[in-house]
């Protein structure tokens, strides 16, 4: 493997990071128990308010009416996110980050920032997707002339030889 190879694959390492990472939030949330803190204020028979602490724990499982569906689905947003960029599918990749981003946002609100940091991972391996996918689209060799080109030319009916290109893969690194 070389290793322009090895890093055209980094958007898909990120990926799999972001896997490992949420499935690793999903167990901690799953298994570490939730403890609440509260003050009762009960009425005693004679009229006089009796005030007590009280302190209870539960788990996520006691709490979450959809069981371990809200700690799954960024799982399978990342795992999404981790097939597209190893098919180098830029614009699923794009619509997966999106989902996890919104995810993220919004589950903010309720377990903290548990999901930013694989959020904005994604966002780079996004980033990087991108730059590779379009940049290598941009610098690629044309193997025909294209119509605007043979628009040019008018009447012209002879083929036109193209000039030999040589791929940028095969150029010798001047800094090397």
């Amino acid at each position: 493997m070389t290793r322009s190879s090895i890093l055209r694959r980094i958007p898909f390492f990120l990926a799999a990071a972001v896997v490992l990472w949420c499935l690793g939030i999903a167990v901690r949330f799953w298994t570490t128990p939730i403890v609440g803190n509260g003050i009762v204020i009960e009425q005693a028979s004679d009229g006089s308010q009796i005030t007590r602490r009280v302190q209870e724990t539960r788990s996520f499982a006691e709490i979450s009416a959809l069981g371990m569906v809200p700690l799954l689905i960024p799982v399978f947003l990342a795992c999404g996110a981790a097939v597209a960029a190893w098919h180098r599918f830029p614009e699923i990749l794009a619509f997966v980050v999106g989902l996890f981003l919104a995810y993220s946002f919004v589950t903010g609100f309720s377990i903290g920032g548990a999901y930013v940091l694989p959020g904005l991972t994604l966002g780079g391996a996004l980033v990087l997707e991108l730059v590779w996918t379009y940049g290598e689209k941009r610098r690629a060799p044309a193997e025909e002339w294209s119509e605007e080109f043979l628009g040019c030319l008018g009447a012209w009916s002879e083929d036109i030889p193209r000039p030999p290109q040589v791929p940028e893969t095969d150029l010798k690194d001047p800094f090397a």
